[in-house]
C-alpha cells in the first residue's frame, strides 16, 4: 500500500524509527556533555575559591605583629616584645587548625581591641570561618568563609615552619572536595613570610 506521496507506509515507520532513535542518541549525548561541562565548572570554581582563599588569608597573615612606627623604634624593638601568632583549635577539629592574629591596620601606632584589627581563621564543620568581633579559636560567632553547599573542607592546618630573628614563616594546608559532584578534589599548600611576630 502506498501513501499519497508514494511511500510505503513500512518505509514511513523505519524513517520514524530511525529519527526516533537518532533524537533519544542525541539527547542523551546532551545530557552526557552538560553534565561533564558542569563537572568542568564547578571543579573550575572551586580552584578559584582556594585561590581567594590563598589571597585573603596571605594578606591578612603576612602583616600580623605589623604597628606603624617610626624606623628608629622599629629597630629597638627586641624580639621578645614582638607579638604572636596563636595556633589552636575549636572543640574536636584538627590541631593547628585555627589561628588568631591582630595587626595595626589603620595606621595609627596601636593595635586596638576592636574587630577591625583582631583577625583569626579556623576550620569548623567543614568549612573555614573567619573571626569577628574578637574571637577566639574555642568560641562561637564566626562568620563562615566557605560554604558547605559547595566545597567541604577536609583539611586546613597551620604549621611554623622557621623562626628567625626577623620574623617567623607559616605553611598553610587546605584540601577539600566538591559538595555537589563525587570525586572532585582541590588542595592548595602555600607559605607565608611573616615579619613581626616572634
Amino acid at each position: 500500500m502506498l501513501t499519497s506521496k508514494g511511500f510505503s507506509l513500512v518505509e514511513l515507520l523505519v524513517a520514524t524509527c530511525i529519527a526516533s532513535a537518532l533524537m533519544v542518541f542525541a539527547s542523551r549525548h546532551t545530557a552526557f556533555f552538560y553534565s561533564a561541562l558542569l563537572k568542568v565548572q564547578h571543579t573550575v570554581a572551586i580552584e578559584a575559591e582556594f585561590q581567594a582563599l590563598r589571597h585573603v588569608i596571605t594578606a591578612h597573615l603576612e602583616r600580623a605583629g605589623y604597628v606603624q612606627q617610626p624606623i628608629s623604634t622599629q629597630l629597638a624593638v627586641s624580639n621578645a616584645n614582638l607579638p604572636t601568632v596563636d595556633i589552636a583549635s575549636f572543640g574536636t577539629e584538627a590541631l593547628n587548625s585555627c589561628f588568631t592574629f591582630s595587626y595595626d591596620q589603620n595606621d595609627d601606632g596601636v593595635i586596638t581591641l576592636t574587630p577591625t584589627e583582631l583577625f583569626g581563621f579556623r576550620l569548623r564543620e567543614d568549612a573555614i570561618e573567619y573571626s569577628v568581633a574578637n574571637r577566639s579559636c574555642s568560641q562561637t560567632h564566626w562568620q563562615d568563609l566557605t560554604d558547605t553547599n559547595d566545597v567541604h573542607i577536609s583539611e586546613f592546618s597551620i604549621t611554623p615552619l622557621n623562626a628567625s630573628g626577623w620574623g617567623v614563616t607559616y605553611e598553610i594546608v587546605v584540601k577539600g572536595s566538591s559538595s555537589v559532584f563525587y570525586g572532585i578534589e582541590a588542595s592548595t599548600t602555600f607559605v607565608v613570610e611573616v615579619a613581626n611576630v616572634q
